[in-house]
């Protein structure tokens, strides 16, 4: 389980509404706007750390094991 922090993580978000510079056309047709984002996200920096903590993980596996 800690090996997944290794990982990238991606996510995806989406909008959906309407925007009008005049109230009486907001819901027409040709007011609707959209947008879709992404994100993706990879832990270079963090590496040392989340290494040790794979370590860490494994050494108290072992210990739970032996005891």
């Amino acid at each position: 389980v800690a090996r997944t922090a290794f990982l990238p993580n991606l996510s995806l978000t989406g909008l959906l509404g309407f925007e009008s510079g005049d109230l009486n056309t907001l819901v027409e047709a040709g007011s609707r706007t959209w947008s879709i984002g992404g994100n993706f996200v990879m832990p270079i920096f963090h590496w040392g750390e989340i290494y040790q903590n794979v370590n860490l993980a494994k050494l108290n596996k072992d210990e739970a094991f032996v005891n």
